[in-house]
């Protein structure tokens, strides 16, 4: 199956489910187990991204028109693929769902005080799920209009704070004896780096796809700038102390500044919103495709829609679930703890069992 996707498309996919619900959480995040050096966790966070990204590209790539469940049946065997599917199938869900849950329980939080989240919910599972039967092709034109307005209005975010923002709040910049925590730290910020893993359900093709790598690295390496600025921007506002001890949000920074001369942007988390709500709808509608996707795989007897309609169902009864919004957090930590394993230990894994096969079909 070949969905015929541009190298634009599919890079602009790995922007959409990367940098999604992670950026509002990631100033404190970073602030909390790097302090004002954090842009070198970033920064190395972000190497770690392409090589990872690297790795996975390139398993794609070479096996062309395919998608991970058709080369790892050759590799290790059906029953050892239906395993690595069904890991991959139950971390999409849960990535969906929460960050859903999140998504709902922020637009509560600063817009719909009395509505319930339930409610909202069930709007935006709607709205996703419309995306989803559309299938990928559909996805990927969506992506490619909301990312690309999301891209601007997210670096006229970051220009904005930066020009209230003092330098002296920023500083120091880098601390030696602090490397091996600045290190140390990457493991703490994964969670804003997953999403590449979305990749696997991407078929390629060898001539409409032969600068996919280079689109990709790329892409990864804009994200990385862009979190970057968006770390050293909020501390610019508040300094490291006041994210920390405030346990201050993207939002709540937007939030404080004040902006006496644009009556019409008093709020400019909301204008931000807006911006950031079009990286959610894309991010979870790729998730949720990706979930799918790897279930009718297992299921290929059953209609994709009928297999949507019953992931959504099973998603909104998890998403309900957790009471508190601690709650949800602590399994996103969940998340962010095993993520290793799906982002960086399994993909390892397959990119040198494809070489190893690929090995032995040129040695026979």
């Amino acid at each position: 199956m070949n969905t015929g996707l541009t190298n634009r498309q599919i890079s602009l996919i790995l922007y959409a489910v990367t940098v999604g619900y992670g950026i509002i959480d990631l100033p404190k995040d970073v602030a909390s187990s790097a302090g004002t050096g954090g842009w070198v966790t970033l920064a190395l966070s972000t190497l770690l991204l392409m090589f990872m990204t690297y790795i996975i590209t390139t398993t794609q790539y070479n096996n062309p028109g395919k998608t991970l469940d058709e080369y790892s049946s050759d590799i290790f065997g059906s029953i050892i693929t239906k395993i690595i599917i069904i890991s991959y199938i139950l971390y999409f869900l849960t990535i969906f769902t929460m960050i859903t849950r999140m998504y709902s329980e922020i637009i509560k939080l600063l817009f719909l005080n009395k509505t319930p989240v339930w409610s909202t919910m069930i709007l935006f599972y709607g709205v996703v799920f419309l995306a989803v039967i559309k299938r990928l092709n559909a996805i990927a034109r969506l992506v490619e209009l909301y990312i690309t307005i999301a891209i601007f209005g997210i670096i006229s975010t970051i220009i904005f704070i930066f020009s209230y923002g003092e330098i002296i709040n920023m500083k120091p910049f880098f601390v030696r004896s602090d490397i091996f925590k600045y290190i140390g730290a990457i493991r703490k910020l994964l969670f804003a780096f997953i999403g590449v893993e979305i990749l696997y359900m991407i078929p390629m093709d060898k001539k409409k796809n032969r600068s996919i790598l280079k689109y990709n690295l790329i892409t990864v390496g804009l994200i990385g700038i862009i979190y970057i600025l968006i770390f050293e921007s909020n501390i610019s506002i508040t300094g490291i102390r006041g994210i920390i001890n405030q346990k201050s949000t993207l939002f709540q920074v937007l939030r404080g500044i004040d902006i006496q001369y644009l009556d019409i942007l008093k709020r400019f988390d909301g204008f931000f919103f807006i911006f950031w709500s079009m990286d959610i709808l894309c991010s979870t509608s790729i998730w949720l495709y990706g979930t799918a996707f790897f279930t009718k795989k297992i299921f290929p007897k059953i209609s994709f829609i009928k297999i949507t309609i019953f992931i959504v169902l099973v998603s909104f009864i998890l998403s309900i679930l957790p009471r508190k919004i601690s709650q949800v957090k602590s399994v996103l930590s969940v998340v962010s703890k095993v993520s290793p394993l799906f982002l960086i230990v399994m993909p390892i894994i397959i990119y040198i069992g494809v070489k190893v096969k690929n090995n032995e079909k040129i040695s026979d």
